[in-house]
């Protein structure tokens, strides 16, 4: 040992957290931060001690294998150098475990301390997120996602959603009120910022969780009274939620009538239209290909600014489209006088890619509308490009024939992207080749990867420690769990660093960091 045991001890403690601040803010401190871990338990020595703990605790090999999985199949790989990088960003699997499963074992607390850290640098993240979006940072936010500087807004939301839980939980176990009410509004605000960052993903899994753990209380408690007003509140929740959204999507349905036959031909201007009768898709009721003179439209966008009609918006979409849109939206025809109804906010607006009048700002109607208009263009089988919804479902579709093609053995560790691209070029995909993503989601691409047989091995590699360690019974490993494997279904998430280092610190510290089965149900 070449410090003392209180010393490395307190240098262990710091890299944890040192590790849990940056999760939410620097990638690159993330690695310093294991660095620093790993050197410190290099130096404490004591080999002897650490792998007799290591080979004495069957959940942390196991765990570990998880990694091995990545190294063996190497012998399908062809593609060496995304191999290698893969290895590197899953180093956490390896490494995380066995430095944490074989160090001093972590009290309440600590474990409090750790999640205060991340609690403090999210809610830091958060406020420079704001400041950035309202406009004084060095550059202009054109959408909410880009207020996200550090991690992917999805990852971020992920880490929200773990923050406002843990808050919460130890809020209720905290004596002193105005540290109570503290942690209670740093929830409340990171709840209101997943409605400001309109992560979908976020604000599901937020749901998702509050109404099990809802259930969860609802079935433990033994008042009657507190009982029936759950009920009540539950079902009015429920409703209202139904009602909001089925009359988003009703207003959406609800189409102008229109018989294409008498159509008008030209514009006020004598102009010919352009109607395309066979494009159906429509905004706010209104077909969006009819009625459009894109000589006039070049012509008057030309008289109201100086940015070519033909360029692209804030969100790298061609105006001349979001333009359409935006008059449609309006139920302005696509002529020179749809055109010079346009304030001067909404010319600022088109430029900035907003493509329906109704939605400049941060809403939850907004997401819900852009999902039910994606929705319609799916089922009229319009351009998938530029929508979410539809690209991911081009991804699904490519990731089940790579299974399929694969099915025992997969791909291998580095030929993901390789074959997802030999794909989409050989069924002539209508995505744009900057838009050949991967599976987005993280079990099918385990499935992809490495097949029936690697996939079920991981798997067991995730389950089996958590039952032998017994990390179920701790509340927030379970709620921890559950905004991970919501998140698998809907993103890879452990195929970028912030993702498995998130996963992974807190998989470990949960299922690793207690050696006393006692100490679980403290937690």
């Amino acid at each position: 040992m070449i410090l003392s045991k209180e010393i490395h001890n307190k240098i262990y403690l710091i890299g944890l957290f040192l590790l849990a601040a940056s999760m939410p803010l620097s990638v690159f401190m993330m690695s310093v931060s294991q660095i620093i871990l790993l050197l410190n338990w290099i130096l404490e020595l004591n080999f002897k001690e650490k792998f007799k703990i290591l080979f004495s605790r069957k959940s942390l090999l196991i765990f570990s294998s998880i990694f091995l999985v990545h190294i063996v199949w190497l012998i399908n790989t062809t593609d060496f150098q995304y191999a290698y990088n893969d290895l590197r960003v899953k180093l956490p699997i390896l490494v995380l475990p066995i430095i944490i499963g074989t160090s001093n074992t972590l009290n309440y607390k600590q474990i409090k301390n750790i999640f205060l850290a991340f609690s403090a640098a999210i809610l830091l993240g958060t406020l420079i997120s704001i400041y950035k979006y309202m406009g004084f940072g060095d550059s202009a936010i054109s959408d909410v996602r880009q207020m996200s500087s550090f991690i992917s807004h999805i990852r971020f939301s992920l880490m929200i959603n773990l923050a406002i839980f843990a808050l919460l939980y130890y809020s209720f176990k905290e004596d002193k009120l105005i540290f109570r009410i503290i942690l209670i509004l740093v929830s409340i605000w990171f709840l209101a910022f997943l409605f400001i960052l309109q992560s979908f993903t976020g604000l599901i899994i937020f749901l998702v969780i509050g109404f099990i753990y809802a259930i969860y209380t609802f079935l433990k408690s033994k008042n009657m009274v507190l009982k029936v007003s759950f009920i009540t509140a539950l079902l009015l929740i429920v409703i209202y939620s139904a009602y909001y959204v089925m009359s988003i999507v009703s207003d959406f349905y609800d189409v102008e009538e229109l018989k294409f036959s008498q159509l008008d031909i030209k514009t006020p201007n004598g102009n010919y239209y352009n109607h395309d009768t066979l494009n159906l898709s429509i905004e706010n009721g209104n077909y969006i290909y009819v009625y459009v003179c894109h000589k006039e439209l070049e012509d008057e966008w030309a008289k109201r600014i100086n940015v070519g009609i033909d360029r692209l918006d804030a969100k790298g979409q061609i105006i001349r489209y979001t333009l359409i849109r935006y008059l449609s939206s309006l139920g302005l025809r696509k002529d020179a006088e749809g055109v010079r109804q346009l304030k001067n906010i909404d010319v600022n607006a088109v430029l900035n890619g907003v493509t329906n009048f109704k939605f400049p700002k941060v809403s939850i109607e907004k997401k819900i509308y852009e999902f039910v208009w994606e929705f319609d263009n799916i089922l009229k089988d319009q351009n998938p490009n530029g929508k979410s919804t539809a690209q991911r479902i081009e991804y699904i579709k490519a990731g089940y024939d790579l299974v399929k093609r694969n099915l025992y053995f997969g791909v291998g560790t580095g030929d993901v992207q390789t074959d997802f691209n030999s794909y989409y070029e050989k069924s002539n995909s209508k995505l744009n080749q900057d838009k050949w993503l991967r599976a987005h989601n993280q079990l099918l691409t385990f499935i992809i990867t490495f097949g029936i047989i690697g996939f079920l091995i991981i798997i067991f590699g995730f389950i089996y420690p958590i039952i032998n360690e017994k990390s179920y019974k701790i509340l927030l490993f379970n709620i921890f769990l559950i905004i991970s494997l919501l998140s698998f279904l809907n993103e890879d998430t452990l195929e970028t660093q912030a993702g498995i280092t998130f996963f992974v610190f807190f998989y470990t510290i949960f299922v690793f960091g207690f050696q006393n089965p006692k100490q679980l149900d403290s937690i």
